[in-house]
């Protein structure tokens, strides 16, 4: 496999001795993109706050009317789409291992690649760089556009939804999006995967539809650490070590792609600058059992809400809530709020365990896929992933001299903490 020059749909093994129910799910990071003339986030952060309106209230929203990010990362970042997720995790856990790390991803390139092992992908071209750096594979979609131009005439809600439901804390009210990244075991890979979430569900009584204005007012009061650019508060190291179980894929100790290093005394101050974008030390991290997804959808086409991809999105990010806001020519009226564990789908089977179940042989599918591009990018350092509409096969494109997807300081940060590790070991 090392040495191939496409990976066929049909090489792809579904062994029903793997399980493929996510394990040691953490949440490892956060931060916010904000809409500053000069590229800016802060971390870690924080979700805008689900704050719905009083029961039996109508809202009538103007369309979205103006740019939307499709990859926010990629279209402010276009060398380095990765790079605020590693200098987020250098900031909130400078202790990191990536020793026994095997794949970085987005959220966006899981689901990809789902629908290409299910045969559900459709004709649209994509590429997913592919670069390995120690013994972890960084992979990189390259999304063409970035953003789109909505026109109000497109009669789309989903921006003014955010706005009219959701608050800012203080301090993140020029928020553009609030980013998060987990952790957590997929068919005998250790993952970490980077995703966007919506909104947060934090009521002062513990029911998610109960929560009042005022009730969000406090809280937002509450979850701000600072909002001075140099009052952070520390937060605690939450991993000391990768989870288990331990990859199945092929490794080696040495990348023969990246640059020797030497650990930094302190890789979270040396690592958390960038002269690509300026880093705030804002908000605070939120645990992943509150994060929620929003949806809009028109009366007219209620039936049109595809289950399947709703579950998807909320599976690969083990997001718990959805919120669905219906309306007629704008108006939103019937919020509905769904736990991700019992969401119906069209026939009547609910729920993710449900969805994990039924998409079983797809998921065992995306781990082999998994594995064979790590094992590619082992023999090669850097390659691109490309589909080409051809739903039989991914191409794979091999550069002679190969672009590296990340700064050199992360790059070393990243080989040093698995070339250290193993050799403490003794590995």
């Amino acid at each position: 496999m090392s040495g191939a020059t496409e990976i066929l749909v049909s090489s792809l093994v579904s062994d029903p001795a793997i399980s493929v129910s996510k394990t040691n799910f953490q949440h490892l990071t956060s931060y916010n993109w904000l809409d500053h003339k000069r590229p800016t986030i802060a971390v870690p952060g924080h979700p805008a706050i689900w704050s719905p309106k009083p029961p039996n209230t109508k809202a009538k929203l103007q369309p979205d009317n103006g740019y939307h990010y499709i990859d926010q990362n990629a279209s402010r970042l276009k060398s380095y789409p990765l790079e605020t997720t590693f200098r987020a995790l250098a900031i909130t856990d400078p202790s990191f291992s990536f020793a026994n790390l095997d794949v970085v991803t987005s959220r966006a390139n899981l689901r990809t690649l789902l629908a290409f092992c299910t045969g559900r992908v459709g004709k649209k071209k994509f590429k997913i760089a592919v670069q390995r750096i120690g013994g972890t594979t960084l992979l990189t979609k390259q999304s063409t556009p970035n953003r789109v131009f909505v026109k109000s005439s497109d009669k789309c809600y989903g921006e003014a939804f955010e706005k009219a439901y959701t608050k800012h804390i203080a301090g993140l009210e020029k928020s553009t999006g609030h980013h998060r990244v987990a952790s957590y075991g997929f068919c005998g890979l250790n993952l970490v995967v980077a995703f966007e979430a919506d909104a947060a569900v934090l009521p002062s009584d513990g029911a998610p539809e109960a929560a009042g204005t005022e009730g969000v007012d406090d809280l937002i009061k509450l979850s701000t650490l600072s909002v001075d650019d140099d009052g952070f508060m520390p937060v605690p190291s939450r991993r000391k070590k990768q989870p288990a179980p331990a990859p199945t894929t092929p490794s080696s100790s040495k990348s023969k792609h990246a640059p020797p290093a030497k650990t930094p005394a302190n890789p979270g101050t040396a690592l958390a600058s960038s002269p690509k974008f300026s880093i705030l030390r804002r908000g605070t991290l939120v645990p992943n059992t509150v994060v929620a997804e929003l949806k809009t959808k028109s009366r007219r086409a209620a039936h049109r809400l595809n289950m399947n991809d709703v579950y998807d999105q909320l599976w690969f990010s083990d997001t718990p809530h959805l919120f669905v806001g219906y309306h007629e020519d704008g108006v939103f009226g019937d919020i509905e709020h769904h736990e991700a564990s019992n969401l119906k789908g069209k026939d009547g089977s609910g729920g993710i365990d449900d969805w994990e179940v039924r998409l079983a042989d797809g998921l065992r599918k995306l781990g082999d896929l998994l594995k064979k591009m790590c094992e590619i990018a082992e023999a090669r350092g850097t390659y691109m992933l490309c589909y080409d509409g051809d739903r039989a096969k991914l191409r794979v494109e091999v550069e002679t001299q190969g672009k590296n997807w990340l700064p050199k300081d992360l790059m070393e940060w990243i080989e040093s903490t698995s070339m250290n590790e193993k050799a403490t070991s003794g590995k």
